[in-house]
Formats: structure tokens, C-alpha cells, sequence
């Protein structure tokens, strides 16, 4: 059974001070979060194409289906 993880706000910091996570090994990833799990990778040539990538993150907050990171990382309850 999947967590329903509908019941929170997103609040993510690093799209609020527009800053990114670049890890040891120069993988540009969303947030130092998500670089601890490691379960995503940015797609694309260009530093924007790869930022672009990760909108699919922001699509899942307030659903059911949220990105387990961005809801155990940056919820807010509301």
C-alpha cells in the first residue's frame, strides 16, 4: 500500500534561494537531499536542460504520489 503524502506543503528551500546541490562526483541534483538518496538523475546536455528535469519533482507535491524526499525533507503540515 502506498503512504497517501497529500497532506502536506512543500516548502522547499532550494527552489526559495534559487540555489542547486552538486555532489562530490559533479552530479547536479535538485537539492543535498536528494543527493543523500541518490534515486534521481538530472537528463539533458545543458546546465538547464538538467535543471528542467527535476520539475517533475514540483508536479507531485500535494498528491498522493509525492516525491517521498521532498515530503520527509520539506513538508509543512497545512
Amino acid at each position: 500500500m502506498q503512504s497517501d503524502n497529500s497532506d502536506a506543503i512543500i516548502d522547499c528551500e532550494m527552489l526559495r534561494e534559487r540555489t542547486i546541490y552538486v555532489d562530490v562526483d559533479c552530479n547536479i541534483l535538485p537539492c543535498c537531499y536528494h543527493g543523500v538518496n541518490n534515486h534521481i538523475q538530472a537528463q539533458g546536455k545543458t546546465l538547464q536542460e538538467q535543471l528542467d528535469s527535476f520539475a517533475f519533482l514540483k508536479n507531485t507535491w500535494g498528491k498522493k504520489d509525492c516525491d517521498e524526499t521532498c515530503y520527509s525533507a520539506c513538508k509543512r503540515k497545512s
